[in-house]
Parts: C-alpha cells; sequence; structure tokens
C-alpha cells in the first residue's frame, strides 16, 4: 500500500490519475462532414437551403449532389440548373420506389363559386400526414389556379361531368412540371382521382361546400382556394326570376351551397329518377325479389301470388330511391324546415341542373 508522508506532487498526482479522453466534437462536425469532402468543393449551407426550400424538401444530400453537378469555376454553382437535375434524378428515384402503392388518403378543392364556369380537384396520396402537410396543400391549390386555363382537360358544358385524372398531368408542361416538385417534397405516390373544367354554362350558377378545412394559417392568406378532406359542388339554376339579377344570385348561392352539404352528408348516386340506368334498376329489382323468396322459404309458408310480389318490389325501389337519388331523398341540410330536396328547390325558384361529390 502506497502511502503519502506529505502532500502529494502534480506529477505523482498526474501519475496515479486514468489518462483524461480526447476532447469531443463539436455537433456540428457531422453536418460539415456531411456537407464537404476533400475530393470535391465545399457547398455552402445557404445554397442547399435555398434550393430545399424550392424543392419541397428535398434530401438534404440529394440536394448537395444536385448543386456539386452544376459547380464549373468560372460561374460557381447554379440553383436553377440543380433544381432540373433533381426533378430528373431524385424525382425518378422517387417514382420508382413508390409506384403501385395503395393511396387511401387525399384533399380536394374547389374554384371560386360564379356564373357560367367552374373548375375543382381531388387528389389522392398514401398517408394522411401527407394529405395534411403545407407541402400537398399549397401544390392542390397551384394546380387547381392552372386546371382552368390549360389546354389539356376534358371540358364539360353539362351534367353528367366529364372528369380527368392523372393524365391530364401529362398533357400540360406547366402542370407537369409542378407535379415534378411537388413529388420531391410528398414522396409518396400522387393521383389525380377527380378533376372537373365545367365551361359555356352561361346560365347556371356554381357553388360548393368543403368538408373538414385543412389549409393552414399561412396558405390562407390573399384569398386562395381551400383544401378540405372531401366535399361536393352543384350546378344551380333559376326556375322563376325575381327580377332582380342581385337577389336570383343570393337565392342560388345560399340554396345550392345548403344543398352541397347535403350532398357531402347523404352522398346520393343520381341527380333524379330518369338519370338512374335501365340496368341498375333491373339489378336491384331482381336483388329485392330473391329476398323476398328467401324469406318464404325460410318461413316455410306459401309463396305470394306475382302481382304481389310486384307490388312489394316496386315499393322497395320507391325507397331505395329515396336513398340515393337526389330529388327524392329529404333534405338534412335545410335546418327544421327539412322536406324533400325536390319540393325544398321548387318552393324557392330553382332548380339543380348537375352535382358531384368529390
Amino acid at each position: 500500500m502506497l502511502r503519502l508522508s506529505k502532500t502529494p506532487s502534480i506529477r505523482l498526482l498526474q501519475a496515479l490519475s486514468p489518462p483524461l479522453a480526447p476532447p469531443s466534437a463539436p455537433p456540428l462536425a457531422p453536418l460539415n462532414r456531411l456537407l464537404s469532402s476533400s475530393s470535391s468543393p465545399t457547398v455552402p449551407a445557404a445554397l442547399i437551403k435555398e434550393l430545399r426550400n424550392l424543392s419541397n424538401s428535398a434530401p438534404l444530400l440529394a440536394c448537395r449532389k444536385a448543386l456539386l453537378a452544376t459547380y464549373t469555376e468560372e460561374g460557381g454553382y447554379d440553383v436553377e440548373e440543380a433544381m432540373k437535375e433533381l426533378r430528373k434524378t431524385e424525382g425518378e428515384k422517387t417514382k420508382g420506389k413508390i409506384e403501385g402503392r395503395a393511396m387511401g388518403e387525399g384533399v380536394v378543392s374547389f374554384g371560386p363559386s360564379g356564373t357560367g364556369s367552374f373548375s375543382c380537384i381531388s387528389l389522392g396520396c398514401e398517408t394522411d400526414f401527407a394529405a395534411k402537410s403545407s407541402t400537398f396543400i399549397s401544390f392542390t391549390q397551384s394546380l387547381l389556379s392552372l386546371l382552368p386555363s390549360s389546354s389539356s382537360p376534358t371540358k364539360s358544358t353539362g351534367y353528367p361531368y366529364a372528369s380527368n385524372t392523372t393524365e391530364v398531368i401529362e398533357g400540360d408542361k406547366d402542370m407537369k412540371k409542378l407535379w415534378d416538385e411537388a413529388l420531391l417534397g410528398v414522396r409518396e405516390n400522387m393521383s389525380v382521382r377527380q378533376a372537373y373544367v365545367l365551361d359555356d354554362c352561361e346560365d347556371s350558377y356554381f357553388t360548393s361546400y368543403l368538408h373538414n378545412d385543412l389549409t393552414p394559417v399561412e396558405l390562407r392568406e390573399g384569398g386562395g382556394p381551400r383544401v378540405g378532406k372531401t366535399g361536393a359542388f352543384v350546378e344551380m339554376g333559376m326556375v322563376e326570376s325575381t327580377g332582380d339579377v342581385r337577389r336570383d344570385k343570393e337565392i342560388m348561392e345560399d340554396t345550392g351551397r345548403k344543398l352541397a352539404m347535403h350532398v357531402v352528408a347523404m352522398k346520393p348516386g343520381y341527380l333524379d329518377r330518369g338519370d338512374v340506368p335501365e340496368e341498375r334498376r333491373v339489378e336491384e329489382e331482381k336483388v329485392f325479389l330473391e329476398q323476398l323468396e328467401a324469406e318464404e322459404k325460410a318461413s316455410g309458408k306459401k309463396g305470394k301470388p306475382e302481382d304481389i310480389k310486384r307490388k312489394i318490389v316496386k315499393g322497395k325501389m320507391a325507397k331505395w330511391e329515396k336513398g340515393n337519388v337526389l330529388m327524392e331523398q329529404e333534405h338534412v341540410a335545410n335546418g327544421e324546415e327539412g322536406g324533400q330536396v325536390g319540393k325544398v328547390l321548387k318552393g324557392r325558384g330553382v332548380e339543380c341542373r348537375g352535382f358531384k361529390l368529390l
């Protein structure tokens, strides 16, 4: 055992103490190594940040690589060319990874209410996280703004409306560029579920209802379109004008908005009885008849006469229409007044010329 007869010297304490660990690397060292290497020039962090903002937050390393691809000793880095490089390389890589993935989430957005023309869009994505992101919502707003002026979409002049899907993007270079840039940030499979451009409907008034508004505060400024989980639009027209154009518009806006809310809640499949295809009627009648015969067989009782069966099936069809035909449904967005949709509209001197649930 070592005994110290007097105060130990510093040299002796150093000999007895374990060696000190080398000083740890500063916290930013790994990031600095990530952004630069001995074999390539250092990419300024400000340029990487600028490119990430332009590309909807593409991966940091991908941004650095794209900037390096544009570097020249004379001109330095070119952010615009780096963006093109990102769309070409990172975009194609992302497409390869996400192709075929299911898209169970999405958003919808509608253009402003008004007379004569209207546009709206429904986009699909994989996750709720992406659907609610500022990147995806901003992308939806931008895509909707390009839709009316694009030469690619099929335009409709009346109900039933012709819908556009993802193919509409391929036919327009501005929309394709917007799509590729959004893909860099969203990094999920995306699709155009429905897109409508309604034109030359001079005496019609279009209005909509958006359910579950997802638009973040920073994207609501300037009066841009709102984006939500689901919604519907309706095409309204005056049957009995008040003689005041402004008043007519107010009636169609108020009645139409409530009707669009009803469509979202009740999800009708058809506008009027005449819009139900004959094949669908035959199919439903067959189902009701089979149900009736199965009930008779299970009860062990004698079967009903054919004319009675036809009356029962007819009654079931009338009930089916009340659940699936808009004009036959009970209006659920008309406050305490309620009433059958067709009768409510007639009482206000208006008609619904078409609708669509997105």
